[in-house]
């Protein structure tokens, strides 16, 4: 590697001892001469690398040095970059850049072990985005999932089971973020507007206030969550879901862990995120339902897998021609805006959803054809 990164340690490779910032730094800097890049790329390089080390610190606390990575963790490390990326909190130049900065930095591994990875494989590369796949945890499966849940509560009395359940519950029929679903200040939360109304340290995405009316009756999930918490003030202490012997971190490691158990008995293969993209398919047909009187599923949910085929289904099951269930699909997305073209006149997904990007809509929905 070069003086200044070697002869200090021999883990990490040669960079340091710990996984600290000035290990970190060496190793961005190495992987930079690698490169023959410059100090943006360093700057990128240590951005990369601080977020694989954090997610190393939550899911593989016991891992502090890079020699003990298998190829198995960075697939894990894939998947939770695929799950932000299909919830719209990165975006794929992003996941492919840490993607890319990991590759390199492994290459330096001088037993040559070969670990590497591919955003392609992983479904997160620019043209795997928006996808004809339907990432959607169903009915059938979630009713699997939550008689598990009761299950495991009535087997051990473990009332953090109830409270993952509710969870659920308010991201299948609310449509929130795992993050807003722990956070929330139920306690203090007001329903009776028929809107959810989220603050920024309620776990919103970079701390923006928001405020949405669930569709198809999902209010109840919360007006739920919220007299669960209420009824257990011992254990709920802060109003939130998170109960008062966990922290968010520690609560999102055993969500995490009791979920790959649940996934693992009921035969679930789809990301917890699935319950959020169910959401947003079933928002998108009752918004035909109140338009037209129909339900018109989007497309991965209608089954399509080629361009113009969403445009028959719905021109066949409406009797309006492909262009106008082409103009209807675009409002139902993206909302229905005024003569300026930018003001929202009536909230589509895009706004429920709280990212306000019709990509990430599009990559919950399926292409819009």
């Amino acid at each position: 590697m070069g003086d200044e990164t070697m002869g200090r340690d021999h883990r990490n490779f040669g960079c340091g001892r710990t996984l600290s910032e000035q290990t970190l730094n060496r190793l961005a800097i190495a992987s930079a001469k690698a490169r023959g890049n410059g100090s943006e790329s360093i700057d990128k390089a240590n951005t990369c690398l601080r977020d694989f080390v954090k997610f190393l610190d939550d899911q593989y606390p016991g891992i502090k040095c890079l020699e003990a990575v298998t190829q198995d963790v960075l697939n894990q490390y894939a998947a939770n970059l695929a799950e932000q990326v299909w919830g719209g909190d990165i975006g794929t130049g992003t996941s492919a850049n840490r993607i890319s900065v990991l590759n390199q930095i492994f290459q330096l591994d001088p037993t040559h072990r070969g670990l590497k990875l591919s955003a392609r494989e992983h479904g997160i590369s620019n043209e795997n985005r928006t996808s004809w796949k339907n990432k959607a945890i169903e009915k059938p499966m979630q009713n699997k999932i939550m008689a598990h849940i009761v299950g495991e509560y009535r087997k051990t009395g473990d009332i953090r089971y109830l409270a993952l359940g509710h969870m659920i519950d308010m991201e299948r029929a609310g449509g929130s973020r795992f993050k807003e679903s722990a956070l929330m200040d139920l306690r203090s939360a007001n329903f009776e507007t028929g809107r959810v109304t989220l603050r920024g340290e309620d776990g919103t995405k970079n701390d923006r206030p928001r405020t949405f009316e669930p569709a198809n009756g999902g209010l109840d999930a919360f007006k739920a969550a919220q007299i669960f918490v209420l009824n257990n003030p011992g254990m709920f202490t802060r109003g939130t879901l998170v109960p008062m012997t966990e922290n968010y971190k520690t609560w999102t490691n055993w969500t995490d862990k009791r979920m790959r158990e649940i996934n693992h008995a009921v035969g679930n293969d789809k990301k917890y995120h699935g319950f959020r993209h169910h959401y947003a398919h079933e928002s998108y047909a009752e918004k035909w339902q109140i338009r037209t009187g129909i339900r018109v599923e989007c497309t991965v949910a209608a089954g399509c897998t080629a361009k113009g085929q969403w445009k028959q289904y719905a021109s066949k099951l409406t009797g309006l021609s492909p262009a106008e269930c082409r103009r209807i699909d675009k409002e139902i997305r993206a909302g229905m805006k005024g003569t300026d073209g930018k003001t929202i006149l009536k909230n589509g997904v895009t706004q429920e959803l709280g990212h306000s990007r019709l990509d990430v809509t599009n990559s919950y929905c399926g292409p819009s054809v």
